[in-house]
């Protein structure tokens, strides 16, 4: 169990590779051996029963059987759950929030979007700054709208800034 040969007069067996089982003895073709199922992963060969096939754990999914590894949920997204079939099963960031790391498993890892930036999406690697001459001084910003022009005699020469300065002079 858990190998194969294709062969007459082999000294030995193959073993069904990562990703795969079988609990049969005798198989022909390494296509005999069974895939681990989608939402699962195996990373070992040779191996004899389903239940060396895990699941993807919290932050990863897989869509395809066979697999010897699971993908990781995307930037600006995260997962909490185990054995995820799809990437569209990873959660989205809310709208506010951004993150630029792969394979997140909470909403925790989201991240505010400081002072001076905003994201109106879900699902952001990124938050978009504040246009030169405004300011915000909130964070966790869903609306460009939440930018607003510096005010009489005061001004802003870079993007994403949270503050105005005074004119001088």
């Amino acid at each position: 169990a858990g190998k194969w040969s294709d062969r007459t007069g082999q000294s030995s067996c193959k073993f069904c590779g990562a990703g795969r089982w079988s609990n049969e003895t005798g198989l022909k073709t390494e296509s005999a051996c069974k895939a681990c199922s989608v939402g699962k992963w195996s990373d070992s060969s040779g191996q004899q029963s389903e239940t060396t096939c895990m699941f993807c754990s919290a932050g990863k999914w897989s869509d395809e059987t066979g697999e010897d590894a699971c993908k990781p949920c995307g930037m600006g997204r995260w997962s909490d759950q185990i054995g995820l079939k799809t990437e569209s099963a990873c959660h989205s960031c809310a709208a506010g929030k951004w993150s630029d790391n792969l394979g997140q498993q909470s909403e925790k890892t989201c991240i505010p979007c400081t002072a001076g930036k905003w994201s109106d999406q879900l699902g952001q690697h990124s938050c978009k700054p504040c246009a030169a001459g405004k300011r915000s001084n909130q964070i966790r910003q869903t609306s460009e709208s939440a930018c607003q022009p510096c005010d009489l005699g005061m001004w802003a020469d870079q993007v994403g800034q949270s503050l105005c300065k005074v004119c001088m002079g």
